[in-house]
């Protein structure tokens, strides 16, 4: 269950991004509004044990409402699980302390890469490695280094652009020519971060141009019922949100033996990177 489903199923809605100056500015809030409802939830309705997984994409807000929905705050069962290389949403540092998560002398950082190739690693490293990481032994999300990596593979490809509409024109163009290359559309996924109203008619845009070109699409998350009805022997390129891409793998073995194409025009708003439109392409399988 997703922070915002189990927000929902407590406060019986969600508040809107586009009401908002900034995704961080909405997801405090919404923080705010689960504590509070949290807060007035008698201790025998909260939970025994509380597991959170992808850490790393969770607000200070957020593990307050994870404290607050245990049924002992101080000395109830928690479990937090992150991977700080996958960290690149800028927000305020915080200590476990802070939060009320007692984690000192708790911790067990994995210090080898086993998810990703040496290669990935070094490519993401040379993006982010001029941002605010925060590399002490006591970080709240470590970051693991490129040179922890076990495996080695293609070393993957990066694409400046200066703009979102010609990060679109990149996609399209990379898939076109994969396809020539003989690879199958089904081999092929597009991840974006998430899709703001604003440029829903350029994404939109990427998808016919794709289906004029003759070449299937599977939109996987367009919806929470396409997210969780995923079908490995659907044809089309795989369109998918990163945030929805885990879930969709957990649901199908398989998901994509091929090429992942990165849209990461979002991904580093607000970093300190000449060309904060990019666009990546690497293999998997």
């Amino acid at each position: 269950m997703h922070f915002h489903d189990w927000a929902k199923s407590l406060i019986k809605w969600l508040p809107s991004y586009n009401s908002f100056k900034t995704e961080d500015e909405c997801n405090a809030y919404l923080g705010q509004q689960v504590l509070a409802a949290l807060q007035q939830m008698p201790p025998e309705q909260r939970w025994d044990s509380i597991l959170v997984d992808e850490a790393h994409t969770f607000t200070r807000e957020w593990f307050e409402c994870c404290v607050a929905g245990l049924k002992d705050p101080e000395n109830g069962d928690m479990v937090v699980v992150s991977d700080g290389n996958q960290s690149l949403y800028k927000r305020s540092k915080f200590t476990w302390k802070s939060v009320g998560i007692k984690a000192q002398g708790r911790t067990m950082k994995l210090a080898q890469n086993y998810r990703n190739t040496r290669e990935i690693l070094e490519a993401a490293w040379t993006v982010v490695k001029n941002t605010d990481q925060d590399l002490t032994d006591d970080a709240t999300f470590p970051t693991v280094m490129p040179e922890a990596a076990l495996r080695s593979g293609p070393r993957p490809t990066l694409y400046q652009a200066g703009t979102k509409a010609r990060v679109v024109d990149v996609a399209v163009e990379q898939v076109q020519r994969l396809v020539m290359l003989g690879y199958s559309p089904s081999e092929i996924a597009i991840l974006y971060r998430y899709k703001p109203k604003r440029d829903d008619a350029l994404f939109r845009s990427m998808l016919q141009r794709l289906q004029d070109l003759g070449l299937p699409v599977y939109w996987v998350t367009e919806s929470q019922h396409t997210k969780v009805n995923y079908s490995a022997r659907r044809p089309g390129v795989r369109v998918v949100a990163q945030v929805g891409f885990g879930e969709a793998v957990q649901a199908q073995e398989g998901f994509v033996d091929g090429i992942l194409l990165d849209l990461g025009a979002e991904v580093l708003e607000g970093l300190d990177y000449p060309a904060r439109h990019i666009f990546v392409e690497h293999r998997v399988g």
